[in-house]
Parts: C-alpha cells; sequence; structure tokens
C-alpha cells in the first residue's frame, strides 16, 4: 500500500488507547479500574466534618456535604497545583469548601495528578486538580474572594480552559455543567450538554482557551481587551501550528530580523515534570544548552535564541527542510506495500543504508560530546532524501535528553524503543541509545516495535521474515541485531564500517514468488488454539467486559469489540455458544443510550442475540434500536440508517417475520428519498459529514441496498446502491501500478487499505456488484482494488484496521468474482498475521490495534482473526452478512 499505510484514520483516537495503558496488565483496561493510593484523600479527610460524604472514584475524589444542592451547570471554579503544594492547597480548599457547605472533587491521588500534568493531558482538562460546584453565582463570587486570600503565593500551571481569577496564579473559573446531560453524539461520542435559556441543548465544549455561553457574560472580572496581532519577541511572526500539547505548542514563524523560516517551540511551566521534578520550561532550558554545545555538528537544529513572554518560555531554532523517519517509512518502506520489482527493492536496500549510515553518525557525534539522547524514535528524526539517498539527518526534541555529569537523572522514551528492563528505571545510558537505534532502523522497514510489549521476540520474528522476503543483506541484520543486543560497549564506528562495507549486493527476494498455501491442519490448529485461549481469559464477575477488548470497547455485548462478537465466531467455529458465556450474556442489560448502530450498537446486539437463539432479548434490543434518536442521523453501515436496515433484514431471513422486512424497506425507501442526484452518483449532505468505506462510507450503504434489492427483487434499491458506490469509487486514486486506493474522507490526503476503511472494504462491495450485475467495470474495479490490499506486512494484525480484514476481502472477491487465484494473496495474508501471535499457556493470541496489548474481540483482536483463518480454511462464505440471498443457500456455503 501507499504512504498513510502505516497509519490509522483520524476517528481513531490515540488519547482513547492511552487511557487503557496505565493500568498493569497485559490487556486494554479502563481507568477507572485503578486504585488510587490514600495519600490525598487523607489529607482531604482531616479537614471535614462528618456530615461530608466521601465518594471515591478511580480519577476522582467527590466530597458531597449531605444535604447540599447541586444544580444541573453553573459556574465552576477550578484550582490548579503541583506535586509539591497539591497536599497544602487541598487542605486550604477544603477548609474552605467544608465551612461554605461547597461540594467538590479532586485527583484521586500523586499519579492522577501526574496524569493532569503530563505532557499528553487534553488541553482542555489540564491542570484541574480541584473543581468547585458553588450553588449560585453569588456563593461562586464569595468562594473566589475567600481563595484568593488563601492561594495567594502558590504557584500552579494555567488552566487554559478557564480564566485567571486576578492575579492568583491557582484559582480559575469557567460556566459549565455540574451534573450534565450527557449523552452519545451521532457518532456514538459521549459528549455533555448545557440547558441554554430557551430549554434547548448546547455542547460543553472543553476548549484550550476560555469561553462563555453566548446567554451570559463573566460576571466576576471585567472583560480583557483582545490583544492585536504582534510579532513574539518583536521579530516572530507565527505562520503555522505544527504541533499542540499540554506542555505548549510548537510553531513554524518568520523571523523578521533575518527574514529567515524558524521553528519556535513553546514551553509552560509546570506541567510534563520529569522524575527529577524538571517541569517543561526547564526542559527546554535544557534543550537549547544541549543545542548550543552541539552547534556546528550538522546533526541537530542550531539554536537561536530563548527568551520568556509572558509566563511561557520560547526556543527559537532553524527550520529543517527534512521529513520525520515516520513519514520517511510510510513513503518509501517496501515492505508495506502490495507490489515489488526487483530493481525497486535493491533500490530501497540502497536508501536505507544511506539513511542508517546518517543516523547512526549523527547518534554517534551525541556521545562523542557526552549526550545520551533517551527517546530515540520515528518522530524525534528528520532526514532528507534526494535521488535515492540520504542527504542529511537531524535529531530533534532534547526533552529527554541528557549530558553526563550535569543534568539529573531522566528516563523518557516511546513504547516499543525502550531497552528491556529499562521501564521502571529512573535513568538511562548509552546502551538504551543503541537499543532505540537498532528499533529505529528495524521500523524503517515496518513500525511495529512497541509490538515488543506483548511479544519478546518480535523484531527477531519479524527481521527473520524480512531477510528471507526482501533479501536484506548480512550486514543490515548484523547491525540491527548488535544494537538491540548491546550492554553499551558497542563501537558505532565499527557498524558504520560495516554498512559503508557492504558490497551492494542483496540476497533473492522472497516475496516475488507465489506464496505457498498454508495447510487447513495448521490453520485450523491456529483457529482452535486462539479461541481456547479466548475464552480462558473470560472475566465473568465483571460488567464492564467479558473478554479482553479494544480501547474503542463502548458497549460489553458489542458486535465489534463486545461479547457477541466473539460468541459469533465460536458460533461459527465451534458450533456453540458456552453455557457460561450465554449466561453472562442474558444478564446484561440494554439502554436506550446505546449507540443504535450495527456493529457497535443495539442493532448488531439484536442480531447477535438472535443468532444464539435469544429471542426476547434480540427483540427489545432492536425496539430500542428502532426508537433511537440517533437512528436516522448518519446513514452508514457502521453506526446509522444502513446498518439498522440491514440488521431487519437478517432478522427478517432468521424469522421470517414480515415487520422487519418493512422496517428494511423504510429505511432504504428514507435513503430514496432523500439521496441528492448528480449525474449517477447519489449523496445524503443533509446526514452528516461525508466519508468514504465500507464502515463510515456509501459503499456500506450501497452494500445494503444491494441486499434489499436481493430480498425485494426491486430494481430501485439496485440503482439507488450502484448511485451510492459510484459515488465512493470517484474518490479512488490510483497508484502505483494502477492500484486503487481510496481515503476515509472524499478529500483525505492519507490512502488506507483496510477493511473498515479503505480498499479492502469498498472491494468487499464491488465484488458483490460484479456478482449481482455481471457489469465488467465492476469487475476492473476489483482488480485494481485487489493491488492495493494484497499486503502481507501491516502495523495491525486484525480485522476492521488490518490485515485479517484484507484477507476477508480477498476471500469475498474468490467468492463473488469466481476467481481462485485470490486465495493464494489470501494465504501470503495469513502468514504475514501468524508473524503477529503470542504464545499463551491457554493458547495462541494477538496484540489489538495500537499492539500495546492483547486483544481477543472481533473488530481488533484475536477472534476476528480466527473467523479469518476458519474461513480460508474451509472456503466458506463470510458470516457476518446474509450472502445467501445474492447466492443461493448452496452458493454461500461454497
Amino acid at each position: 500500500m501507499t504512504s498513510g499505510a502505516n497509519l490509522t484514520p483520524a476517528r481513531f483516537n490515540f488519547q482513547q488507547v492511552v487511557r487503557h495503558l496505565h493500568l498493569r496488565s497485559e490487556f486494554y483496561e479502563p481507568f477507572e479500574r485503578y486504585q488510587p493510593s490514600e495519600e490525598f484523600v487523607a489529607a482531604a479527610q482531616r479537614q471535614l466534618p462528618l456530615t461530608t460524604r466521601i465518594v471515591r472514584e478511580s480519577f476522582w475524589t467527590h466530597a458531597q456535604p449531605i444535604g447540599a444542592d447541586v444544580p444541573m451547570q453553573g459556574w465552576k471554579i477550578h484550582v490548579s497545583a503541583t506535586h509539591k503544594n497539591a497536599v497544602e492547597i487541598l487542605e486550604r480548599v477544603t477548609r474552605t469548601c467544608s465551612d461554605a457547605r461547597v461540594p467538590f472533587k479532586f485527583a484521586s491521588d500523586p499519579f492522577v495528578l501526574s496524569l493532569l500534568l503530563g505532557k499528553g493531558c487534553a488541553r482542555g482538562s489540564s491542570g484541574k486538580f480541584m473543581t468547585l460546584y458553588p450553588r449560585d453565582e453569588e456563593q461562586a463570587q464569595a468562594l473566589l474572594e475567600k481563595l484568593y486570600a488563601e492561594l495567594q503565593g502558590f504557584d500552579g500551571p494555567y488552566i487554559l480552559s478557564d480564566r485567571r481569577f486576578r492575579d492568583c496564579a491557582v484559582l480559575y473559573y469557567r460556566y459549565g455543567g455540574f451534573t450534565p446531560i450527557i449523552r452519545r453524539d451521532p457518532d456514538g461520542q459521549l459528549t455533555s450538554y448545557l440547558i441554554r435559556p430557551d430549554l434547548g441543548l448546547e455542547v460543553d465544549e472543553r476548549t484550550p482557551h476560555f469561553q462563555v455561553p453566548d446567554w451570559l457574560n463573566d460576571p466576576f472580572q471585567a472583560e480583557e481587551p483582545e490583544e492585536e496581532g504582534s510579532l513574539l519577541h518583536g521579530r516572530y511572526e507565527i505562520q503555522q501550528v505544527l504541533n499542540y500539547s499540554n506542555s505548549g505548542g510548537v510553531y513554524l514563524a518568520v523571523d523578521h530580523t533575518t527574514g529567515m523560516t524558524v521553528v519556535v517551540k513553546e514551553a509552560r511551566p509546570h506541567v510534563n515534570s520529569s522524575v527529577s521534578g524538571q517541569d517543561a520550561v526547564e526542559q527546554l532550558r535544557k534543550e537549547h544548552r544541549l543545542l548550543t554545545l552541539l552547534s556546528g555538528s550538522d546533526v541537530t537544529p542550531e539554536p537561536i535564541e530563548l527568551f520568556s513572554e509572558w509566563e511561557h518560555t520560547f526556543l527559537v531554532q532553524t527550520f529543517l527542510t527534512g521529513i520525520s523517519l515516520h513519514e520517511f517509512t510510510g513513503k518509501h518502506s517496501p515492505v508495506i506495500r502490495t507490489a515489488h520489482q526487483p530493481e525497486e527493492l535493491n533500490a530501497w536496500l540502497h536508501l536505507w543504508r544511506s539513511v542508517a549510515l546518517a543516523v547512526i553518525r549523527a547518534v554517534n557525534v551525541l556521545h562523542g560530546r557526552g549526550v545520551v539522547f533517551g527517546d530515540l524514535s520515528l518522530n524525534n528524526v528528520l532526514v532528507s532524501v534526494e535521488d535515492g539517498r540520504c542527504t542529511g539527518a537531524w535529531l530533534i526534541d532534547f526533552e529527554g535528553a541528557a549530558e553526563a555529569g550535569v543534568d539529573p537523572e531522566i528516563n523518557m522514551f516511546t513504547p516499543g524503543f525502550d531497552r528491556p528492563g529499562r521501564n521502571g528505571r529512573s535513568y538511562m545510558d548509552v546502551a538504551d541509545d543503541h537499543y532505540a537505534l537498532g528499533a529505529l532502523l528495524f521500523s524503517m522497514l515496518l513500525p511495529v516495535a512497541v509490538l515488543t510489549n506483548v511479544k519478546p521476540d518480535a523484531l527477531d520474528v519479524f527481521l527473520t521474515e524480512f531477510t528471507q522476503d526482501f533479501g536484506l543483506p548480512d550486514p543490515f541484520v548484523s547491525v540491527i541485531r548488535q544494537l538491540l543486543g548491546s550492554g553499551g560497549t558497542l563501537k558505532l564506528e565499527a557498524l558504520i564500517a560495516r554498512l559503508e562495507d557492504w558490497s551492494g549486493v542483496a540476497g533473492r527476494p522472497g516475496i516475488l514468488t507465489v506464496p505457498q498455501p498454508l495447510s487447513n491442519e495448521q490453520l485450523q490448529r491456529t483457529v482452535l488454539s486462539t479461541l481456547h485461549h479466548t475464552v480462558k481469559t473470560a472475566e465473568f464477575h465483571r460488567q464492564d467486559r467479558l473478554f479482553p477488548a479494544a480501547p474503542q470497547l463502548a458497549h460489553g455485548l458489542s458486535l465489534d469489540h463486545g461479547a457477541l462478537g466473539v460468541a459469533a465466531v465460536l458460533q461459527v467455529v465451534r458450533g456453540q455458544v458456552p453455557q457460561d458465556v450465554r449466561q453472562w450474556i442474558r444478564e446484561q442489560p440494554l439502554a436506550a443510550t446505546t449507540s443504535p448502530g450495527l456493529f457497535s450498537g443495539l442493532a448488531g446486539i439484536a442480531v447477535g442475540l438472535a443468532s444464539m437463539g435469544e429471542r426476547r432479548a434480540a427483540e427489545r434490543a432492536y425496539q430500542l434500536a428502532r426508537r433511537h434518536d440517533h437512528l436516522y442521523a448518519r446513514v452508514h453501515l457502521h453506526g446509522g440508517a444502513s446498518g439498522f436496515g440491514l440488521a431487519s433484514l437478517m432478522l427478517f431471513l432468521q424469522w421470517g417475520e414480515d415487520t422487519y422486512l418493512q422496517d428494511a424497506r423504510r429505511v432504504g425507501d428514507i435513503l430514496e428519498a432523500s439521496a441528492q442526484w448528480s449525474g449517477n452518483q447519489v449523496s445524503w449532505p443533509e446526514f452528516g459529514p461525508q466519508e468514504v468505506g465500507l464502515g463510515y462510507g456509501y459503499s456500506g450503504v450501497a452494500l445494503f441496498l444491494l441486499y434489499l434489492h436481493g430480498v425485494t427483487g426491486e430494481a430501485r434499491y439496485l440503482r439507488l446502491g450502484e448511485a451510492a458506490l459510484a459515488e465512493d469509487l470517484s474518490h479512488g486514486r490510483e497508484l502505483e501500478g494502477g492500484a486503487l486506493g481510496f481515503s476515509d474522507q472524499p478529500d483525505g490526503a492519507i490512502l488506507y487499505p483496510y477493511w473498515l476503511t479503505g480498499s479492502a472494504g469498498v472491494g468487499s462491495a464491488v465484488a458483490r456488484y460484479y456478482h449481482v450485475t455481471r457489469d465488467p467495470a465492476y469487475r476492473n474495479q476489483a482488480d485494481r482494488i485487489r493491488l492495493a490490499t494484497t499486503a502481507k506486512y501491516s502495523v495491525f494484525p486484525g480485522f476492521f484496521m488490518g490485515l485479517a480484514g484484507l484477507g476477508m476481502s480477498l476471500l469475498d472477491a474468490a467468492q463473488f468474482l469466481g476467481d481462485p487465484s485470490y486465495l493464494e494473496d489470501a494465504h501470503r495474508t495469513a502468514r504475514g498475521i501468524l508473524l503477529f501471535s503470542v504464545k499463551k499457556e491457554q493458547g495462541l493470541t494477538f496484540p489489538g490495534d495500537y499492539l500495546h496489548r492483547i486483544s481477543t474481540d472481533l473488530g481488533s483482536g484475536s477472534s476476528g482473526i480466527a473467523l479469518f483463518l476458519h474461513r480460508l480454511a474451509h472456503q466458506t462464505g463470510n458470516p457476518l452478512f446474509p450472502d445467501a440471498v445474492l447466492l443461493g443457500r448452496e452458493g454461500a456455503r461454497a
């Protein structure tokens, strides 16, 4: 695949993943299961009377005076703190709130506070150590005055979403929800709302800047005049934001003194503290000093100046025109592509060597000047490439670096680039840089180094396979292995010499040969072992989930990441669902607050329950979906009207009751009535932003309409479906060799190969349309999409956004196009998936999306992988869709 094949769409928020990594577990775990320490609650209890109720949660601890009123919304007061002053601030604010009988909450322990002060904290939430809930405006004013006197002289981070009260550095306020209305929005995200004076609802946005609802004015302080645009430090004009974090921004600017384009890095005080206590400002000052030490080395940006303005500190440095190694890998690595030529692979090996040499030399320069970088990763190295060779490499972002004998201990690293045993240490050394450098060189092939967290031998397994598939020369492999095994005594000059001495001759690339098919015995053995592990990991005492799942889990029963997706695979493979799994599923509550979706919500839950024979529960879930407020807010298959329509069709086919067919028809008729035609294409602009693909785009709408046509025989549904598919296909872009790639948005920059979003999902719809219409244009489109989906390697192995989904699409094509050559490609994909397998005592398992933890669900984990491998072994149809209406009963099993 092309640029972006190693990335995930913007819809998939990495912050959601991070929130599931704080507990020590081999699975993704919600932070709600964290058990906080006692330090903060003990300090608060010493100041509170018996008539105050304390409610402890993982993240927040609440203090609620018995009988005190808490309005739904109002002016809330926030107090920030640092680790050094948190206990004293907590005691003072607690006394004040106790005297006034004001409810409040505070960060449950120092670890939670460190998250609020961390670089990765959402900027709209940063620094909010305590939140107070005054009953009205008058009480809020009195509290602000009292706290102003109590908290003068304390330091803390600026709370970006709020307004500071006068000149008190830790006292802030904003208008927002106290006990807000929380609903899932049309895209399934939990959203807080305020009630307007006209009783309408307005989103309670946590923006990183102070704002007041348009029906209110700030009652506590006069409005501040808006600042007119001016040059930073009298000379720098900000042109573009390159990055924002809780620590501050990184900006592209013009220096009006020299006319040069420069990079300006910003640091906010009291955030992103290291183990030594250095905050972002001190780290930026250190970076300036280290860049000055390394000035003239040609391996770092040149420092221009360091200055403070208002309360922030800024470092100005030269602008480098290179690209990050992360971007370089996406653009140049042959591993994530589907088509290969010997001359192209040979050119890549020469390019890889030139980049590797430049990066090793850069690290060697640092070590020669007594600096350990500490946080080598794909995003902290820039390279420039011209005419197939590297012309420069630079290390950037020195906040994790240290000069020997000068800087205090620090141990900042990127997961996957940390040497075994580094996690938990308070320091780093040269050996850590060596290991990270080896992981970096490996990641230039495929960025899956983080997989070592769940599969310690991952780099060795993949490196062996790369050597066979791409003919990696012995010196390349040897250099990487030596770096990964370094104890700190390794001489980088020796590795440089070894790479320089390479003869330029590569091994024979095995990727150019037709792969040997995996035996049915091996496939089925893997499937059964995987499902055995899955069942053994069930936790029947839990209410939030049964099986280890992805961070995107929205409901414990959902098809995508919940128990019913796993149960569906167990039913297909084993022919039954274990009784204790069935019982857990029966006991789970259903609520209208769950999204109505097919994969993520109530419609899919209804289908899953029906397939298990749980008809009453299925009907209850179906009716909740049918009456859902957001049912027609979106048209897509994943969570919108088309998904509900498909669920209706599947229940009609199972139970034969006409009411379900009428519901499916109603969805089709609404789609027909609301479609906006443009030539032979349609769109639905009234139903939210347009996306592309099977899950969220019009390919999924087209798939539902094809099944509706198959059941009813009505040509109008087929015509509408073809127009919807034509709209998605119009956004395909030609890649190398004539392949057809798709982004997740009509104008998206990154192309994806995946099933839920990208070429594979569109291809699954196209193959079915070819089978029904026999239009040769669809066959041509299917073959072009094939060229974008026949990868052996991708960054994730799972179904929705990984290799298993590519394999399922290839099996769809083999079935609906009648072309067995697609099976060869599916076997290649299966071999790539098996490289991710993790051996456990209970059987085989696989990492979920993002590779940080094991997942067993359908959408991202081992159950979805087992479904693909089982289908590949037995040449069955896709059990997730009612393909019998297109193929006939016998064809669906063929």
